[in-house]
């Protein structure tokens, strides 16, 4: 979902139809959102304990001025977005641009990720509406190679445990504003996500059942989340 807007007194009936979906069985992955200056536990639905929260990164190297104060100052690929929220309580983060510059005034400017838009063609977009498509993509991969249905849980746990450069990534923005919260949950990886839950270290039962379209989890005993499968 990539909807957002502040908390309120009156968001019980917003979680309560989120967490029944979950309870069925689907994974509900929401932008965080884009206002920088808060955190997702003052965002909703990001801010809702059953979804999959995702964080903006960039995708690549941004570049940056050779003159003036900024002389040599550039914004890297996997580093936070300038309008990400984020905060305890993001499962993940992932590009919702492709680079951040710096002008010779110190400015940053965001140049969108190439996507294709009603009516044909493409354009280019930034925003937490281009980061967490990523990883509903990534969701649905991993649903297609179970051939069956996921636990939400264990899924946010497969993508977290599967992310590239945790630790490290995001990094900081060279930014006075920029606040770090605290947790370096890295980037979106699709290889890393199917290979925790190829894994055999996260499970507690063995499957009941084969899945044809991955033979490395059949049989395998897995350690850790419980209700796994439908």
């Amino acid at each position: 979902m990539s909807l957002g807007r502040p908390a309120s007194s009156t968001d019980g009936p917003m979680e309560a139809a989120v967490n029944a979906v979950v309870a069925a069985g689907v994974t509900v992955v929401t932008s965080a959102g884009n206002p920088s200056s808060v955190e997702i536990s003052n965002q909703v639905p990001a801010g809702f304990e059953q979804v999959l929260a995702v964080a903006s990164t960039t995708a690549a190297d941004g570049v940056g001025p050779t003159k003036g104060r900024c002389s040599g100052l550039s914004i890297p690929a996997d580093s936070a977005s300038v309008f990400t929220t984020d905060g305890g309580g993001v499962v993940i983060s992932a590009p919702g641009e492709d680079q951040e510059n710096v002008n010779k005034g110190c400015f940053i400017s965001s140049v969108g990720i190439e996507s294709t838009q009603m009516g044909g063609g493409t354009t280019r977009m930034a925003g937490k509406s281009m980061s967490a498509p990523h990883v509903a993509g990534v969701v649905a991969l991993l649903s297609d190679q179970a051939n069956t249905g996921l636990d939400p849980t264990a899924v946010a746990g497969w993508i977290a445990s599967g992310a590239d450069l945790a630790g490290t990534v995001p990094l900081d923005l060279p930014i006075s504003s920029y606040s770090f919260d605290g947790t370096r949950e890295g980037v979106l990886s699709a290889q890393g996500a199917l290979n925790a839950m190829a894994g055999p270290f996260f499970f507690e039962r063995r499957l009941q059942r084969p899945l044809p379209r991955n033979p490395h989890t059949s049989g395998i005993t897995f350690r850790g989340w419980p209700r796994l499968f439908d």
